[in-house]
């Protein structure tokens, strides 16, 4: 096992019907005992979910649970919420995550697909209570596929009751549930003035700076208590562009998406364990059943998103550009050759916050022509911001 052991407890959730819960756990499993991480899965009886949830959507089960571990003495819930937690989250797993420094939630549709890369990388020095991403579409400013909560944080120990107690009750059923509910309080409190809030547009005016990175926004944006990361870089629904983890939000046929994306070679550095499989064997031999040994056979296949190799077009009359090493004239277009400054990385970029180089909203001329062969155009056809 890696190092790591104590600092993360991850969590999910799911009934026994929904066959992407237990794909996407097994595959947590292996991510989270290739880094010293508990994962523990919670598998329920439909019933047991009914009681568990009350009147509300399923969804809200998450706030049930992170509620029962971050909140002791605090609870909520439908009327058999009590039993099913007794019977299902008994107090020696309620003890290991109350001796963790975090507690993660993961959707039983989302699966990590980067298992070189440790969840300590965006938590150990955020200096928040809790770490999320924004939402994949402009429906609500946050998505909670994927959520860290502190565990010694005052500001988390009462956040999610309050979320089940003060959430508009149009959200109890209505989408996006808890996501929803959460950014409705964080509004009520001023933690953040989103815009939409489940769908529906709030009446705040739109900044200057969108809130999305998607939309040209910042890749890492913090509240006082919050730090929300971009979608590309925590979770996404889009594998091409997943950094972390694979959220099948959205997809009408989740098992196939993840059966696809989990067989197919798209999961970096997979590797199954028997500890892995115990994690979750445990909780449901008979659910789990040969998901193991099918991702087994998934174990060193080569990504099929990978860069395509091809040859590019030129243009006519089109002249290199030179490579220089020293001092740029200013005139003509070089290449400058130069060592990377000290801790710059593709991976820093893409997470932004502590350490990562910074950003730079800059305009974008592009006066490449739509073919190889046209001329290039004498004015640039359009432009736009980017964040670099």
């Amino acid at each position: 096992m890696a190092a790591g052991h104590g600092a993360v407890f991850a969590v999910t959730l799911f009934d026994e019907g929904y066959d992407a819960g237990f794909l996407c756990s097994a595959v947590n499993a292996c991510y989270c005992e290739a880094h010293g991480y508990e994962l523990y899965p919670i598998v329920l009886t439909r019933h047991e979910m009914e009681l568990l949830c009350g009147e509300r959507h399923f969804a809200w089960a998450k706030v049930v649970v992170l509620t029962e571990l971050l909140s002791p003495g605090r609870f909520v819930g439908g009327g058999g919420a009590a039993g099913v937690l007794a019977d299902r989250l008994p107090a020696v797993v309620r003890d290991r995550a109350a001796a963790s420094e975090w507690v993660v939630w993961f959707d039983a549709d989302l699966m990590v697909i980067n298992h070189g890369m440790p969840l300590m990388s965006f938590l150990c020095d955020s200096g928040k209570d809790m770490v999320l991403g924004e939402d994949m579409a402009d429906l609500d400013w946050l998505n909670t596929g994927l959520v860290a909560c502190r565990v010694s944080s005052a500001w988390c120990q009462t956040l999610w009751p309050r979320v089940w107690a003060e959430g508009d009750p149009s959200f109890h059923r209505g989408e996006f549930w808890d996501q929803s509910a959460l950014c409705y309080c964080l509004s009520a409190w001023k933690e953040f003035a989103p815009t939409v809030i489940g769908g529906q547009r709030t009446g705040t005016p739109a900044s200057e700076q969108p809130w999305f990175s998607w939309q040209g926004g910042t890749k890492c944006r913090e509240t006082e208590h919050i730090l929300v990361l971009s979608a590309g870089a925590i979770q996404t629904n889009n594998p091409l562009y997943a950094q972390f983890a694979f959220h099948a939000a959205g997809m009408k046929d989740k098992v196939r998406c993840c059966r696809h994306v989990a067989g197919s070679g798209a999961i970096l550095d997979l590797a199954v364990s028997e500890r892995a499989a115990a994690m979750c064997v445990d909780i449901d031999r008979e659910g789990y059943g040969p998901l193991f040994q099918e991702l087994r056979g998934a174990e060193g296949l080569a990504c099929p998103w990978g860069w395509p190799s091809c040859v590019r077009a030129v243009w006519p009359g089109e002249r290199p550009i030179p490579q220089v090493r020293g001092v740029w004239d200013g005139v003509l277009p070089v290449l400058v050759g130069a060592a990377a400054p000290r801790g710059l990385s593709l991976a820093a970029l893409g997470r932004g916050g502590a350490g990562a180089p910074g950003e730079r909203k800059v305009e974008v001329r592009d006066r490449s022509p739509f073919f190889a062969d046209d001329p290039a155009p004498a004015r640039w056809p359009f432009g736009f911001s980017a964040c670099v």
